[in-house]
């Protein structure tokens, strides 16, 4: 997916898995990322963990032309991950079950947010409370039957993106994140420690995968 001539996502079926990913993600995470895979209970949800984050190498390696052993991934006070040097492209990662998706730009803070899985009923209600704005919740509750699941799944997404490409993890409250409903490209306005961002968000929707991406600008 292409944004504007500036970002470009690209997506990937972890299945099978390379050996070469995992060994790569694994070489290569930083200290918090391995702490975050050992809390995995199962091998395969590690190696899914280490295999997205070694395609995320592969990608960040054709994009500097450098070998991934040579990139150095850092992060922010927040969390957000970054290539250590000067001029290093913005870069965002998520993966969801077998599925990984990467997005990089040259010059803008981005966020990728992918869903592969479709919600059960209950998971459905329970985001409908906790994630959309009250007029959010207005335009939700008019859809039909078949829009509901993938609609709350979208606004999930790109309220990810959107954290994601700021870099303020879950300490924005979602509901306090307007993206609407049954959109798959906007803008909204986000406030983070005195700084306020547009971020422009752009999803798509292709055999039931639901991924969003969104750039960072501060007002």
């Amino acid at each position: 997916m292409c944004l504007g001539g500036e970002v470009i996502v690209t997506r990937l079926y972890l299945a099978p898995i390379s050996n070469d990913w995992i060994k790569a993600g694994m070489s290569s995470c930083s200290a918090m990322e391995l702490t975050r895979a050992s809390a995995l209970r199962f091998a395969k949800d590690q190696n899914q963990y280490f295999g997205a984050h070694g395609f995320l190498r592969q990608v960040l390696s054709h994009e500097c032309r450098r070998p991934p052993a040579e990139l150095l991934i850092q992060e922010e006070a927040d969390g957000k991950p970054f290539l250590g040097g000067i001029n290093q492209p913005q870069f965002s990662l998520s993966h969801s079950g077998l599925w990984a998706a990467v997005a990089v730009t040259d010059d803008h803070r981005i966020g990728v947010d992918l869903e592969a899985d479709q919600l059960s009923d209950l998971a459905v209600k329970e985001l409908r409370s906790e994630i959309l704005s009250e007029a959010e919740i207005e335009s939700y509750d008019r859809l039909s039957q078949t829009a509901v699941e993938p609609s709350i799944r979208m606004a999930w997404t790109r309220k990810e993106a959107v954290v994601k490409a700021i870099g303020c993890g879950l300490r924005i409250h979602p509901s306090e994140i307007q993206v609407g409903i049954g959109f798959t490209q906007g803008q909204t306005v986000v406030e983070y420690r005195d700084t306020k961002w547009t971020c422009d968000v752009k999803s798509i929707e292709k055999e039931g995968i639901i991924t969003s991406v969104s750039i960072a600008h501060p007002l």
